[in-house]
């Protein structure tokens, strides 16, 4: 079956443009409640005990105009689990400012247990989910992600990203008690262009990273996030200057 997708926006075109190719809409609702609106667009609030997203599945807040997306908070007291991929994109949680000048809305995750797996994502950016999508980057800041838990796993090439062409958010800061990371995952800020790369933050007790999973913040034309870690334990990974084939915190730049 096709991906689902819950979703707020600000467009200037067709609702339906919102998702990628053969989503399945769950709930739209943009600026105007109307197809062609292009106010603000409503933040997004989901309260639950656990939230499950598979299968290509993703929950979004965006904007296509020059107006900003709302915000998107999510609150279960037991798990949220986020998993896989199809052709069309990840599974996931995301805010995109795509097309328009408007920014980006920020994702807050409050949870006990938060897990991506299986090439599952959170992210912030710019750019459309899928590399099918014939739409352009958008030119308004990208929005931060807080995650708020106990524990925090993030495996099998899943991504916990925020990527900017503008502004000066796209900030990560992650507060837990442990946080895992295992084969080929990352957590990544990179911003493209002359946009100043976001800043991660991350407040645990334990820091695990092993199988070439990586803690990076990237930028081109401008400088790089500051990368902080206080961590009691912190095992399988260390600071570099560049990207290896081990498990690696970097923060690099062009300039």
């Amino acid at each position: 079956s096709d991906p689902s997708l819950l979703a707020t926006s600000s467009q200037t075109g067709p609702s339906d443009s919102l998702g990628r190719p053969g989503t399945t809409p769950l709930l739209i609702l943009d600026g105007q409640g109307s197809p062609t609106g292009s106010g603000r667009s409503g933040a997004a609030t989901i309260n639950a005990r656990n939230v499950v997203v598979t299968e290509g599945g993703q929950i979004t807040t965006g904007t296509n105009s020059n107006n900003a997306a709302g915000h998107l908070t999510i609150t279960a007291t037991n798990s949220v689990e986020l998993s896989g991929q199809t052709s069309d994109g990840r599974s996931g949680i995301l805010s995109g400012a795509r097309e328009g000048s408007g920014a980006g809305g920020d994702i807050t995750v409050t949870t006990p247990l938060l897990s991506l797996l299986n090439g599952a994502t959170i992210n912030t950016s710019n750019f459309p989910s899928s590399s099918n999508s014939s739409r352009n980057q958008g030119t308004g800041s990208a929005g931060n992600i807080t995650l708020n838990t106990q524990s925090t796993i993030v495996k099998d090439g899943s991504v916990i990203t925020a990527d900017t062409v503008a502004g000066d958010r796209a900030n990560i800061t992650i507060q837990t008690e442990d946080i895992i990371l295992r084969n080929n995952s990352r957590i990544t800020t990179n911003a493209t262009g002359s946009a100043a790369g976001g800043n991660i933050n991350i407040q645990a007790d334990a820091l695990i990273a092993l199988e070439n999973s990586d803690i990076t913040a990237n930028a081109e034309d401008n400088f790089g996030g500051r990368i902080t870690i206080n961590a009691g334990t912190i095992l399988g990974t260390a600071y570099r200057e560049q990207l290896t084939d081990e498990s690696d915190i970097t923060a690099t730049s062009a300039l």
